[in-house]
């Protein structure tokens, strides 16, 4: 069998290129009307929380690069990314945990609600994707309006 080896290289970065294209985001975080914009994704999978047992996905998101070192470590992800929106999907869809982290805030906030919500186009333990949003304005522990809408596409890290 003769390869054509221009083809296999045009095919591999074909490849690569669609890889790279899958790692995208778009959106905001906005606090007190002052637009975080959401451009950077990354996601991994930790032990999950539901009684289904399957793995929840952490997905960070911000305006710079998420070092994957410091992904994990929540006070070595402030460190390196200081403002971005960290965001805990179950199994099954659904947002548990949000934790946005914003200039504009005076403390630390984190939590969950009702309001937020998950249209998923993906969730399979190896990429994640969907439009992520909050149903309306949120206040912050120092009365602070804040939202978020996002879209992304990423690959899952796997659990450590």
């Amino acid at each position: 069998m003769r390869i054509d080896r221009p083809a296999l290289v045009l095919a591999l970065l074909g490849l690569a290129g669609s890889a790279a294209a899958a790692n995208t985001a778009k959106g905001a975080l906005t606090v007190k009307g002052q637009k975080l914009a959401l451009s950077n994704v990354y996601a991994y999978a930790e032990a999950g929380t539901s009684d289904t047992g399957g793995a929840d996905v952490v997905v960070i998101l911000s305006n710079v690069a998420i070092p994957e070192a410091s992904a994990r470590d929540m006070f070595a992800l402030r460190e390196k990314v200081p403002q971005y929106l960290r965001l805990t999907i179950s199994s099954e869809g659904q947002i548990t945990s949000v934790r946005p982290q914003h200039g504009a805030f005076k403390n630390v906030m984190g939590g969950g609600s009702s309001d937020f919500v998950f249209e998923k186009t993906a969730l399979d333990g190896k990429s994640v994707s969907g439009r992520a949003f909050t149903k309306r304005p949120q206040r912050g522990f120092d009365d602070e309006p804040w939202e978020f809408d996002v879209t992304f596409e990423t690959a899952v890290a796997p659990k450590k």
